[in-house]
């Protein structure tokens, strides 16, 4: 009888899976030709922004950034499109305007547009967007941004996958050099050395050299600043294959237009009312006041619940105009709704500039007045909609808020709020104090405005020293002039002060 286990015939040999492609395998192929500029990229920015907030390599960073990304996109195959160099110029400009002023707070607004223009940069170039509205644009911006977040472990997978697929062993010539730098070291410390106790200055640079830079506090941070900076380089070059689903424009006017008139009805009717007294009592200062107000009080008063209800006027017009459909009574009713709105903006414009000429010129009501310029100039592209379902809104309100906050950027608000508050009558201890608030923006105007008479300056006992507590409270890497570090507006506050003070803060 013939064994069970000897007549057997043998398991046939299993059948492995096949490995899971690699997101955005195109570029896993020439990982190392992508991952070695993506890591140069890395080092650059390290070298541009490491403990350097708003400094001359801004403007070179964004020129540099922008120029790596082109070429690297269309050697992917990816065509740069004609709307995008307007992108590019804004963010340049934006950039440049870092450099330009001392203002944190301007930095921090720059910093976050140039961030939206980025996005709004790689979504255009990735999808055909000529027909998203402003609401799709919107949520691209924030898909992109989840989406480029899942994507950050991509780059680690490539390098593995290239590391195994041998081809990182015929990057020879890496090696050569890394191997060249390593073996030199013993050699390069012992001239660094013998440099050093032949010259003194040589020697001074040399340990300023090593204890600013060469510490593992430091070392560690530029490493890992590089690396991460490096990561989300590749990580962008990974959405040109792996680009997140774009959303779908559907269609949703469904509501009766009849029903949207008549809720309009009231409220337009008081609308008219409110903008005729605007007209009459606030613009002719015609008609009797309430008792006791003055026309300061009665243009102060209100203004905030006026920017309210402007952005609740905005919302109802960009949402009837979205989910009803469109009849002649009902975009009638939208335009009468448009034009009271555009009444109750310069109402509440001319409101603050009352308050401004007698409370004087602050940030604050600088960027109101800035702000209700520029929903005044929306309101135009708002007319064009009402009457042109198809007319871009958002690519309209992108290219008249960059060019209205380049603008901004370039005026440098402190400096006009140091110009107008000093050239007032009447400046008072309180517009002293505030303007000790503001950036190295305001030092021209602190030294050709600023008065004269020692008895203004009584809490700080004298000119020069208000002037020297004004430099005391910028931040102390306002005052650095070395070249990576390079600022203007410092730049030019040190010109002007130096004949004043001889010491500034490092």
């Amino acid at each position: 009888m013939t064994d069970f286990h000897e007549t057997q015939t043998p398991d046939a040999a299993p059948v492995l899976p096949a490995p899971r492609p690699l997101p955005a395998a195109p570029l896993a192929e020439a990982f190392g030709t992508y991952g070695p500029v993506c890591l140069a990229m890395g080092f650059f920015y390290t070298f541009c922004f490491y403990k350097n907030p708003s400094s001359i390599t801004w403007p070179l960073f964004s020129a540099v950034g922008y120029l790596v990304l082109c070429m690297l996109f269309k050697r992917l195959g990816l065509t740069i499109k004609k709307d995008s160099w307007f992108l590019m110029g804004a963010s340049f400009l934006v950039s440049l305007s870092m450099c330009l002023t001392g203002s944190p707070f301007l930095h921090s607004c720059s910093r976050l547009a140039l961030l939206l223009l980025l996005a709004v940069f790689l979504n255009h170039q990735l999808y055909a967007d000529h027909t998203w509205r402003t609401g799709t644009w919107l949520w691209a911006i924030l898909r992109y941004g989840v989406s480029l977040i899942s994507l950050l472990p991509v780059p680690f997978l490539h390098a593995a996958a290239y590391a195994k697929s041998g081809k990182a062993s015929k990057s020879k010539n890496v090696l050569l050099v890394l191997s060249g730098v390593c073996s030199s070291i013993p050699l390069t410390i012992l001239v660094v050395w013998l440099l050093g106790s032949a010259d003194a200055v040589f020697s001074n640079l040399v340990s300023r050299l090593f204890h600013d830079f060469f510490r593992l506090s430091t070392l560690l941070s530029i490493s890992l600043g590089s690396l991460w900076a490096a990561v989300v380089f590749y990580s962008i070059l990974c959405t040109r294959f792996a680009p997140p689903k774009p959303r779908k424009e559907t269609c949703c006017k469904k509501g009766n237009p009849l029903a949207a008139v008549s809720f309009l009805g009231a409220i337009v009717l008081f609308y008219g009312t409110f903008c005729i007294i605007q007209i009459y009592c606030l613009f002719l200062r015609q008609g009797s006041l309430p008792e006791s107000m003055t026309y300061a009080q009665y243009a102060h008063q209100g203004f905030y619940q006026l920017v309210f209800v402007i952005f609740i006027n905005l919302a109802l017009v960009l949402g009837f105009l979205k989910y009803i459909r469109p009849t002649l009574l009902l975009r009638l009713t939208l335009t009468f709704l448009s034009v009271c709105t555009v009444i109750m903006i310069f109402s509440a414009a001319y409101r603050m500039v009352l308050y401004v000429a007698s409370y004087h010129l602050t940030l604050l009501r600088l960027l109101v007045l800035w702000f209700l310029a520029v929903v005044t100039v929306l309101m135009a592209g708002i007319f064009r909609l009402i009457f042109k379902d198809s007319f871009p809104l958002f690519r309209y309100g992108l290219l008249v808020i960059s060019v209205f906050y380049v603008a901004l950027a370039f005026a440098r608000p402190d400096a006009v709020i140091a110009r107008y508050n000093l050239t007032r009558e009447n400046v008072s201890h309180s517009d002293l104090y505030y303007l000790q608030s503001l950036s190295t923006d305001a030092a021209p105007a602190l030294l050709e405005y600023l008065p004269t008479e020692e008895s203004c300056f009584k809490p700080w006992g004298s000119r020069k020293q208000y002037l020297q507590s004004f430099i005391n409270h910028q931040p102390e890497r306002s005052f650095s002039l070395s070249l990576r570090r390079y600022n203007f507006s410092a730049a030019r506050a040190i010109r002007l002060f130096g004949p004043l003070f001889i010491e500034f803060p490092d």
